[in-house]
């Protein structure tokens, strides 16, 4: 982010994610999640089976953790922030790579429907039951 309050990226991270957003794309069009997609979502999966909470639930303790005051939507930076402070064992990379998942319009923010449909399909196209089932059904 700029002095600005603006998000730059580099011309090599512009091109990467446009990369990665055609590579999610054509996995999902064949009927595959994209095994990054999967392992960060199975980590939200199992933060919501242990403390019995909905994805509802987690979208408003990341959107309560943000620094604007406005509890409709989330930018990148605090997702970044929220996940980490949910301690999921994943990367920033990977957490950024669910982010870009998530925000299907690339407005740099997601909203509470969009991140629910998004980990719901992710989840239910897993089989509900996390990473560890899928490399036996040949989804990933």
């Amino acid at each position: 982010m700029n002095q600005d309050g603006k998000f730059e990226v580099t011309y090599k991270d512009f091109t990467e994610f446009l990369t990665r957003k055609r590579v999610n794309v054509a996995m999902l069009e064949k009927g595959a999640i994209d095994p990054i997609l999967a392992a960060t979502s199975t980590h939200l999966q199992q933060i919501r089976d242990q403390y019995d909470l909905t994805y509802e639930q987690i979208f408003q303790i990341f959107a309560s953790q943000k620094k604007e005051t406005r509890m409709v939507d989330i930018n990148k930076e605090d997702f970044i922030k929220a996940m980490q402070g949910m301690e999921v064992k994943v990367t920033v990379e990977d957490i950024n790579e669910l982010f870009n998942f998530l925000d299907n319009e690339s407005r740099n923010r997601i909203q509470k429907k969009g991140f629910v449909n998004g980990i719901s399909f992710i989840t239910q196209r897993m089989g509900g039951s996390g990473l560890d089932s899928l490399t036996g059904k040949g989804v990933i």
